[in-house]
């Protein structure tokens, strides 16, 4: 009988890496998939936490604004 050769066992190990790779990329596309879905959902929340503080700093303008025009006082910017 003929000895096995060493092809058969570089091929093997070939096969066993090329498992690896393949499943380290199918890792990167899925996180990758993740994050083109997850993206708008977090950018929304971000909206969304921030709008109360948003709102209540535009309250804050306008009533700042109102006392403004009330008492007639000015305000110039300097250039």
């Amino acid at each position: 009988m003929l000895d096995r050769p060493r092809t058969f066992d570089v091929a093997e190990t070939l096969v066993n890496e090329f498992g690896e790779l393949n499943d380290a990329h199918q890792a990167v596309v899925t996180a990758r998939e993740q994050v083109q879905t997850l993206t708008p959902a977090r950018k929304e929340h971000l909206l969304c936490s921030f709008e109360p503080v948003v709102a209540s700093l535009l309250r804050s303008a306008e009533l700042s604004t109102s006392k403004l025009l009330l008492t007639g006082t000015v305000f110039r910017i300097p250039q």
